[in-house]
């Protein structure tokens, strides 16, 4: 069963066991679910309860000014063109990735920072002028050990989270990751060992 968003958040924060925190999740290629298919989500809470993360490369159809009269009857400026993302399947707040510490409800990784209250949101779309934040829309939530069974059946590959990633407009964030993820995994069945200038020769 999945935790409710804003409590899940408050028990999280006394625990010491976020081993994942701050983690990419690669949907693995055998991963055909059509929800998480080739998905790229950040790791922002990870315990013995369960596990929250935001789905990074899945923008809506939707720009923020169709969505936040709705959700929070305030104006966003210059920003009302700014496309909002599908965070997960799960319904919860709005919920706000950015850089700016004074806005923070908690960090992520170091500089990365997230928001989702009203106040605090509203600060992100009033004063954030860059491309450096984005709002989403759901989020995508495991129950006790559930993601670690998924990790264990090889559905998904990890990787450390950085904010180039996070805040990038790369057109296949996923394929960039899922390669990157491969070269390591190469570079550490090599350990150091020559390979020949052609690798048919190997």
């Amino acid at each position: 069963m999945h935790l409710p968003l804003r409590i899940f958040f408050l028990r999280a924060r006394n625990k010491e066991d976020m081993n994942l925190q701050g983690q990419f999740l690669i949907a693995s290629p055998q991963l055909r679910e059509p929800t998480f298919f080739h998905t790229v989500i950040l790791l922002v809470r990870h315990d013995s309860e369960g596990a929250l993360g935001i789905v990074l490369n899945q923008p809506s159809n939707h720009t923020l000014g169709e969505i936040w009269g709705d959700a929070l009857s305030q104006p966003c400026g210059e920003n009302r063109d700014k496309r909002v993302y599908i965070g997960g399947p799960c319904q919860g707040t709005l919920l706000a990735m950015h850089e700016t510490p004074e806005f923070s409800e908690f960090e992520v990784i170091p500089g990365v920072f997230c928001c989702m209250q009203k106040e605090g949101l509203q600060r992100v779309i009033d004063q954030s002028s860059d491309d450096r934040w984005r709002i989403f829309t759901g989020y995508s939530g495991w129950g006790a050990e559930q993601l670690e069974d998924e990790l264990k059946s090889g559905s998904w590959l990890t990787t450390a989270a950085d904010t180039q990633s996070i805040f990038s407009s790369h057109d296949d964030l996923w394929k960039a990751l899922t390669e990157e993820a491969g070269r390591r995994v190469v570079d550490a069945a090599v350990q150091g060992r020559e390979l020949p200038p052609d690798p048919s020769l190997n």
